[in-house]
């Protein structure tokens, strides 16, 4: 009798441990979930905090885009990030991504197509599959998630938000509604930073030729260079200078000079890319930024550009009317410069090559000039 008296308050006292034991599981994972909560909704916080405080830098949109970018790829870990904006042309123009230079042609045009053909502006368009997606570069990336958000400010599209993955998913259940309010967020930062670049280009343009003066160029090739140095990518300067400029002034007087540096700056830049930036260096002397070809590619472009200037005609007022030509000379970072200086002086010496040469040439930058 007393051996099952003592079995049975044994059973009693293991009976209430497990019961214990189990409610003390229940505890601490509620305890976990609430600690879980609170660190998610801290992220949260530095999330948006981080979001708001790019609204207080004076950086133009390139950098503040990228920076966009960056606080995204880092707080949902994606694999790359793309930000447009929509120009007056009506189409997606690429302004801060972590994609490669040899993709970004593709991303656009597959932008673009997107944009157009979406259903609903307000929900985008998502694909995934367990298997790399088949839209251009898709493949060769990887990709199996893909998602398109346009950015609409009052009803006005002003851009798109894409986000690539290699993982078919990037978001969980809970995190569909907060990350609605972190687009809506991006959209707000999007359109001030597009208004204040606006503001910003207005006090950056040449008065006469109509074309980026000095002081847009000290600032936005630093830009460039910062973007270019943190994805590993290559750009390409080109300075040019129209040889016997000084013949026109004295010739046919100064105004007729002042005609002759607009009609170069503007047919300039009217046969560059609309990724490429033309700028007044000074004098009659010009500048040009490719942010997305080599100096090979750059020389057959240049070398097209300046036959066809050579068979500009320009007249004046009174009838005179006379032929142009320009010297170039090219730099490419990271190859001929690793900053912003260098790769001027070095563009600068295979400018001068090319007027020591006979003039109306193009030359690349070489250690031995």
């Amino acid at each position: 009798m007393l051996a099952y008296i003592i079995i049975f308050t044994v059973f009693i006292i293991m009976v209430t441990l497990i019961i214990y034991l189990f409610k003390r599981i229940i505890f601490l994972k509620e305890e976990l979930l609430a600690l879980n909560e609170i660190a998610i909704s801290s992220e949260k916080n530095n999330l948006l905090s981080n979001l708001l405080n790019l609204s207080f830098e004076n950086e133009r949109l390139p950098i503040q885009a990228r920076k966009i970018c960056d606080v995204l790829i880092y707080y949902y870990n994606i694999d790359y990030c793309t930000i447009f904006t929509y120009n007056n042309r009506n189409t997606l123009d690429i302004v801060a991504t972590n994609i490669t230079n040899k993709y970004l042609k593709d991303v656009k045009s597959y932008g673009n197509h997107v944009i157009k053909t979406i259903e609903s502006r307000k929900s985008g368009k998502i694909i995934y599959s367990d298997y790399p997606l088949d839209y251009p570069s898709a493949s060769d990336r990887n990709i199996k998630y893909f998602q398109l958000l346009p950015l609409i400010s009052r009803n006005k599209l002003i851009g798109a938000l894409m986000i690539e993955n290699k993982n078919v998913s990037i978001l969980d259940g809970n995190e569909v509604e907060f990350f609605k309010i972190v687009v809506e967020n991006i959209t707000i930062l999007l359109q001030n930073f597009i208004f204040n670049d606006d503001l910003m280009k207005s006090a950056m343009v040449d008065g006469l030729t109509g074309v980026n003066n000095r002081n847009s160029m000290d600032i936005e090739l630093r830009e460039v260079l910062e973007l270019h140095r943190s994805s590993y990518s290559n750009f390409t300067i080109v300075i040019f200078d129209i040889d016997y400029f000084k013949r026109f002034n004295d010739t046919y007087g100064h105004a007729f000079g002042d005609i002759v540096l607009k009609s170069v700056a503007q047919f300039i830049n009217r046969n560059i890319g609309p990724d490429d930036t033309v700028y007044r260096y000074g004098g009659e002397e010009f500048l040009i930024c490719f942010t997305k070809a080599s100096s090979d590619d750059i020389y057959y472009r240049i070398d097209e550009i300046r036959e066809m200037l050579s068979q500009l005609k320009l007249t004046n007022d009174s009838g005179v009317t006379t032929s142009v030509t320009a010297s170039f000379g090219i730099a490419e970072y990271p190859i001929h410069g690793h900053n912003i200086d260098t790769l001027i002086k070095n563009a600068d010496r295979a400018l001068y090559y090319s007027k020591e040469r006979g003039r109306n040439r193009v030359t690349i930058y070489d250690d031995n000039l």
